[in-house]
C-alpha cells in the first residue's frame, strides 16, 4: 500500500497489486513534511493511521525519523531479502543487479548480505 504522493513520485504505472490509499488526516502529512519529503511524510502519516505496519523507507533521514516514532521499518533491500527467503523470488543477485541498473543506492557490503 502506498500513498498517492508516493505514486506520483514514482511516475510510472503501478502493478495492480499495489493499493493506493490517501491519508485521512492531512495535517499528519503536513506535520511530517516539515522534516521530510512529501512521499516519506505521507507514508509515515498513513502508517500512523493504519498502525502495526511494516514501513518501507529507503531514505536514511526518513528511517531515523520513523524509528523515533516507534515504527517497524525496512527498505527495498530488506523486502527483496524477505521475498527470497520466502521463495517468492528465485535469484536475489539478479534483483540486486536490476537495482544497480537503475542507479538505486545500495550499501557497499550488499554482495556479502546476499550470500
Amino acid at each position: 500500500m502506498i500513498t498517492p504522493e508516493v505514486a506520483a513520485e514514482y511516475g510510472l504505472p503501478l502493478p495492480e497489486w499495489i493499493l493506493i490509499k490517501s491519508v485521512a488526516d492531512v495535517s499528519k502529512t503536513e506535520r511530517h513534511k516539515t522534516k521530510l519529503h512529501i512521499g516519506e511524510a505521507s507514508s509515515i502519516a498513513l502508517a500512523e493511521e493504519l498502525r502495526n505496519v511494516l514501513l518501507v523507507l529507503d531514505d536514511a533521514e526518513a528511517r531515523k525519523y520513523a524509528v523515533k516514532f516507534g515504527f517497524n521499518i525496512t527498505g527495498t533491500l530488506g523486502i527483496l531479502m524477505l521475498a527470497h527467503r520466502q521463495g517468492l523470488i528465485q535469484n536475489l543477485a539478479t534483483e540486486i543487479e536490476k537495482l544497480r541498473a537503475i542507479n538505486f543506492w545500495l550499501p557497499r557490503d550488499v554482495d556479502t548480505l546476499i550470500r
